[in-house]
């Protein structure tokens, strides 16, 4: 064996595949076609990738003896002597360190991550995978760390079904390998592994059931929960559910009713049941998330619908709720195709102002205005509903049943048919000073109200900004909804003036300032987002609400 094909063997570029749990932040949160996020996504996995590769040579130098004892693992490269155990040491230190390095450049969270993977992995490697049930439950959080990984690298909120879904499964896949291993060495199983001592062939069965039904369990549970729901707008993940099933039923057949000489964990990669499952249920679960991408949502705002205060009121900073908050609101009521009803004073319950007169952005431009979000009618209230194809409407129905005056010929209008479907809802507050300068702003069209931020100049409120201004002002870059930033607010103030800084959905105010030698980019994405791209250390600031400028004569 010659050397290079040594070291590549001894990295396990098939055990890589472990490192596809990074990628799931990515594709549940909706940004998979979004090249800026899957890049950055594709780096924390290579950054994974190594990490797990210095892993093993560290872990196949310290256990060499025991692998020349190994059946199979005797052939591994350095306990076959076709690696020296030092050069093994040099390539895992390299491995590491460019790891660590490109994990720092991209988030200091995820070097956090991948430092304590690496740590983790060292300490299992000396003493801790000697321990029966904590060598499994560390190679279970391994599998969390991938996914809170991938969840900091693109910096998105972590899916607290998903990291259930994520330990359970891991968990079931290290009891699975650890149960192979023991019926496997029979009465050496403590010569080739020292934790097998203290697990029997009963223990682990009954782990790997219970393991299994949690697992399906907790699927089945995700897909139908009403935040799963809203978020994706369907119910439809819970067609995926079989696929689930039969895969792990697959894993248990291979690990413990036809055990192969293989590891199961590798077994599943060479079974074409399993592997044709699971390309059925990837390539399901895209269909059911990202679908609906070219449908009716898609042709208007890239987004269910979006919430947004604009403007401060009595000290207060900006605001706004898109899809990703309101599936944090437990809704009133949902129906069996997809449609949830939340409460107009459940959704603004956070926001200033929430009780002031309401104005409605509709999908053609339309302005409808309504007291506020408290107003009663014969018995009924203020509602937002968010329908199975994307679309919103804000409707008054009856409390108890929100649903029985929206029929199919009412949407997306409801009992607001001038406004189309919702794409935004203001909260205007008489007599604030901001609300005098909005003749000044852009004429917002679908796009514009899809996504809109507030400005201010030298600590006076400016009016707002949308797509439809920004093209007014600046070139698009490379045709892009992309639009450099300084140009388009000299262009728009009048007068020479910079971004300072910006108020985002989670921040009351981030200090912004270009990288050396670039400029900072305004961008608004498919979900009608407004970002700030081009900042120090690769960095954007999501979800952008308002902007701070300073003029230049300051």
């Amino acid at each position: 064996m010659s050397t290079t094909r040594a070291i590549v063997a001894t990295l396990r570029p098939r055990q890589w595949v472990k490192n596809s749990f990074v990628l799931a932040p990515l594709v549940f949160s909706k940004h998979l076609f979004d090249p800026s996020y899957a890049i950055r996504a594709a780096i924390a996995t290579a950054a994974f990738c190594a990490i797990s590769g210095a892993v093993y040579a560290f872990n196949d130098v310290r256990d060499i003896e025991q692998d020349r004892a190994h059946p199979i693992k005797k052939h591994r490269p350095i306990a076959a002597g076709a690696l020296t155990e030092r050069a093994a040491l040099w390539m895992a230190a390299g491995f590491a360190a460019a790891a660590l390095g490109v994990s720092a450049a991209l988030s200091l969270q995820l070097l956090a991550v991948i430092g304590g993977y690496f740590a983790i992995q060292l300490a299992y490697s000396i003493k801790l995978k000697h321990i029966a049930f904590l060598d499994v439950a560390i190679i279970a959080g391994g599998f969390l760390l991938r996914v809170v990984a991938g969840a900091f690298a693109i910096d998105v909120p972590m899916s607290p079904w998903l990291l259930a879904c994520t330990g359970l499964l891991a968990g079931l896949l290290g009891f699975g390998k650890r149960a192979h291993e023991l019926i496997g060495a029979g009465d050496s199983a403590a010569d080739t592994r020292a934790a097998l001592a203290g697990y029997s062939a009963g223990v682990l069965q009954a782990a790997m059931y219970l393991l299994a039904l949690a697992t399906v369990a907790a699927y089945a549970l995700y897909t139908r929960d009403h935040r799963t729901v809203a978020y994706f707008g369907t119910g439809n993940l819970i067609w995926t559910l079989p696929f689930c099933i039969i895969g792990i039923a697959r894993f248990l057949s291979l690990a413990l009713w036809k055990p192969r000489a293989d590891s199961p964990t590798d077994a599943i990669l060479r079974d074409w049941t399993f592997m044709a499952n699971l390309l059925l249920w990837g390539g399901t679960v895209l269909l059911i998330i990202y679908g609906a991408r070219s449908g009716p949502a898609d042709a208007g705002a890239a987004m269910t619908v979006r919430l947004s205060h604009p403007i401060p009121v009595e000290g207060a900073m900006p605001a706004s709720i898109d899809d990703a908050h309101l599936s944090a609101i437990d809704p009133i009521a949902t129906r069996d195709d997809g449609a949830l009803a939340w409460r107009l004073t459940d959704v603004l319950s956070d926001m200033p102002g929430g009780n002031s007169q309401l104005e409605i952005a509709g999908a053609a431009g339309v302005r409808t205005t309504i007291a506020g979000p408290t107003e009663m009618a014969g018995g009924r209230e203020v509602l937002v509903v968010v329908w199975p194809d994307g679309t919103a409407s804000v409707t008054r129905a009856r409390p108890g049943d929100p649903f029985v005056d929206l029929a199919e010929r009412d949407r997306p209008g409801s009992a607001f048919r001038r406004t189309g479907a919702v794409q935004g809802l203001q909260v205007v507050v008489p007599g604030d000073p901001a609300r005098g300068n909005r003749g000044d702003a852009p004429t917002r069209g679908a796009e514009a109200d899809a996504a809109r931020v507030a400005v201010f100049v030298d600590g006076e409120a400016a009016g707002e900004w949308s797509a439809a201004g920004l093209d007014r002002a600046a070139e698009r870059i490379n045709g892009r909804d992309e639009w450099a930033l300084d140009a388009a607010a000299t262009a728009l103030i009048g007068e020479p003036v910079h971004a300072v800084a910006v108020a985002t959905m989670d921040e009351p105010r981030v200090e912004i300032a270009p990288a050396p030698g670039q400029t900072l980019t305004l961008k608004i994405n498919r979900r009608g987002i407004m970002n700030i791209l081009g900042l120090a250390g690769g960095r954007r600031v999501r979800g952008v609400t308002s902007i701070y400028l300073v003029s230049d004569s300051r």
